[in-house]
C-alpha cells in the first residue's frame, strides 16, 4: 500500500484546503521533489525496520505446554443446557450452589466408578 506523505496538504484549485492530509507517494505520476527526497527515504527506511521488527513468528505449543488452564472442550448448546439443568438439580438437592468444575468432577467420579 502506498505511503501517505504529511509533507503537503491537498487543496482545491482555488487554494482552499479540501480535508485531505497528504498524497500517496507510491501512486503512478507522483514525483517527490528533490528538496524532500532525503526525508522520504528516511521515512521509508524507518517504516521497513519497524515493519520487520513487529512481525513475530508464533511458536506452536505442544499439548503438554498448556499453561492457561483453559479446556478445549466445547459442548453443543443442547449438551450445555442439559448439564446446566442437572447442575441446578444437584444444587437443589445439596441446598447450595454447585459450580461447573465441581459438577464436572462429580460426573467423572461417577463415570469412572461404574467402570
Amino acid at each position: 500500500m502506498p505511503d501517505i506523505s504529511p509533507l503537503c496538504l491537498s487543496a482545491y484549485a482555488n487554494g482552499e484546503h479540501d480535508g485531505r492530509h497528504g498524497i500517496k507517494l507510491g501512486l503512478p505520476g507522483i514525483t517527490v521533489l528533490d528538496y524532500f527526497a532525503a526525508e522520504v527515504e528516511q521515512q521509508k527506511s524507518a517504516q521497513t525496520t519497524t515493519t520487520k521488527a513487529s512481525k513475530r513468528v508464533r511458536k506452536k505449543k505442544s499439548k503438554s505446554e498448556n499453561q492457561t488452564g483453559f479446556s478445549n472442550m466445547k459442548p453443543t448448546v443442547e449438551t450445555k443446557a442439559w448439564a446446566d439443568d442437572e447442575r441446578a438439580r444437584l444444587s437443589v438437592a445439596l441446598r447450595r450452589e454447585v459450580k461447573e468444575d465441581e459438577f464436572l468432577r462429580r460426573l467423572l467420579v461417577a463415570y469412572t466408578a461404574d467402570g
